[in-house]
């Protein structure tokens, strides 16, 4: 089976629902063009200048913080895909773009990516 992992398994999201500005689909859609454009032209990335393009195409302004808070997110989801990609069982259907996993080792690997986002949930507060 297919499965789309960062939409239909928001299990995996390692930030509480709230705290985090929310981004439209497409407004993500055109963020992640806007780096890819960049990095593929060899540039640093400029918040700033994506901030601009994001104003030309009518989205709302987004702070440098913002926009950096979303790029993490997205960063930790690709590593995270990258990790369970690399995982027994899990192969990847090139038609679809999706990892294909069955239902059981999926539930398998739910399982340990919410031992460890608990696990470093715990670190965090038994720091205070």
């Amino acid at each position: 089976m297919a499965v789309d992992w960062i939409n239909d398994h928001s299990e995996l999201n390692t930030m509480p629902k709230g705290s985090r500005v929310n981004w439209t689909d497409e407004e993500t859609d055109k963020f992640i063009d806007l780096l890819y454009e960049m990095k593929a032209k060899g540039k640093d990335i400029s918040y700033r200048k994506i901030r601009e393009q994001m104003q030309s195409y009518g989205f709302p302004t987004r702070a440098d913080q913002s926009m950096k808070n979303h790029y993490d997110l997205w960063g930790r989801k690709i590593r995270l895909l990258q990790q369970i990609l690399g995982t027994t069982g899990v192969g990847f259907d090139p038609q679809t773009q999706l990892p294909v996993v069955d239902d059981k080792r999926w539930a398998e690997i739910v399982q340990v990516s919410m031992f460890i986002f608990f696990k470093h949930l715990w670190l965090i507060i038994g720091n205070f």
